[in-house]
């Protein structure tokens, strides 16, 4: 296990006191002076601040923010160097952290970067399900929590498979959700439309726009 974990240090940089996987550290750089007051802004419309669903973790940025406002934060990043990163980053005792996908069903899927972001410069967020694999895939609703204030969803176009593996969790706790909508719903045959119908069936209005982050709240909570 030692050897496993020193390979993998071989494979990480230190950015502004951040690790990011090496391949990523260029691009990772050039964005992180723009993520603190995304995660704090989004946080503003929990009505409480006890319990924070958050995926996908990637190397921690927003989860340590998150860590810092709620008293418990459950992150799910499927990458392993991703998620090396991201235990090193939070050590928060606040924070449970799970190497796995959010979605509909238990399966075991891939992951794997766009062509396209890779020729542009390697986005270590961009991280997609691609087929069958050896990686678990959780729903929400396993987690059988007490509350559930906010829930935030950056998963690469999966985010509606998350969301209808959280139908008991959000009837039950109406929490706050924050999902990025993009081009990336289109891996999974998804549009813009798709998200916006699902929220509205399920009775959520939006109330924010932060870059391509859509915050919602339950129509009765606003």
């Amino acid at each position: 296990m030692t050897q496993y974990l020193n390979l993998m240090d071989e494979e990480i940089t230190l950015v502004n006191s951040f690790y990011f996987p090496t391949i990523g550290a260029a691009n990772a750089a050039k964005q992180k002076s723009n993520w603190a007051e995304q995660p704090t802004q989004i946080a503003s419309y929990a009505k409480e601040k006890q319990v924070c669903i958050q995926a996908g973790g990637n190397v921690g940025y927003y989860t340590k923010i998150y860590a810092e406002l709620f008293d418990t934060v459950y992150t799910f990043e499927p990458n392993p160097l991703n998620f090396y990163c991201l235990n090193k980053n939070v050590q928060n005792a606040n924070v449970i952290k799970f190497q796995s996908c959010l979605g509909d069903s238990h399966q075991l899927v891939s992951i794997d970067l766009p062509a396209s972001h890779v020729k542009k410069g390697i986005n270590i967020g961009t991280y997609h399900i691609s087929g069958k694999g050896n990686i678990p895939t959780l729903l929400i609703d396993d987690l059988n929590l007490d509350t559930c204030d906010l829930i935030h969803l950056d998963i690469e176009g999966f985010e509606i498979n998350a969301i209808n593996g959280a139908t008991n969790t959000i009837a039950k706790y109406k929490p706050t959700i924050c999902l990025e909508i993009n081009s990336a719903l289109n891996n999974f045959n998804y549009s813009r439309d798709s998200v916006f119908n699902l929220m509205q069936q399920l009775n959520y209005a939006q109330v924010d726009h932060i870059n391509e982050d859509y915050v919602f709240q339950y129509r009765g909570n606003i």
